[in-house]
């Protein structure tokens, strides 16, 4: 009679699906394991125990199992300062043209200056470079940030699974 019990029991067990999540990379591999932390470098991913931090860059997404186990895999906060970097990383990035336009708004100013003090040779070529920088900000298109909008959306979906962003 236990050995019916004991061979029922391995039978259902076998048939129930594993539960992990599931670490999709951009690549098309996936990975079954528990998403265990957000580090600078990327996401902490732990396969049988052991805890393994793969690039924001490599990973398309993260599928979280909320029915084999319903609790946060990673905190507010955590989550929160990764995303607070992240959002800043982007913002620079995508920013980084404004700071040409105002240097050369500076050189232009600074031109000026020496000109009015009487070195107008050298004023006209830090007046002229300064209007070159300035023109090449304002044209040039905003800069392309792959691999910060990945970590941005990325975080943003996690932050949407665990409901803290709506």
């Amino acid at each position: 009679m236990v050995r019916w019990e004991l061979i029922v029991v391995v039978l259902v067990l076998a048939g129930l699906p594993a539960m992990a999540d599931t670490l999709r990379f951009k690549d098309g591999r996936a990975l079954s394991g528990e998403l265990a932390g957000i580090a600078d470098a990327g996401l902490v991913f732990r396969v049988d125990g052991v805890g393994t931090v793969y690039p924001f860059a490599a990973v398309a997404r993260v599928d979280i199992d909320w029915e084999g186990k319903p609790e946060p895999r990673v905190t507010k906060a955590e989550w929160q300062r990764a995303m607070a970097k992240a959002q800043r990383a982007l913002f620079a990035c995508r920013s980084a043209r404004y700071g040409l336009t105002l240097g050369g708004f500076l050189f232009i100013g600074g031109g000026y200056w020496l000109t009015l003090e009487g070195y107008a040779p050298f004023g006209n070529l830090v007046t002229a470079i300064g209007t070159v920088a300035t023109m090449l900000g304002i044209v040039s298109p905003t800069p392309n940030c792959p691999a910060q909008e990945a970590q941005v959306k990325l975080l943003a979906r996690i932050g949407l699974d665990h409901d803290w962003v709506y």
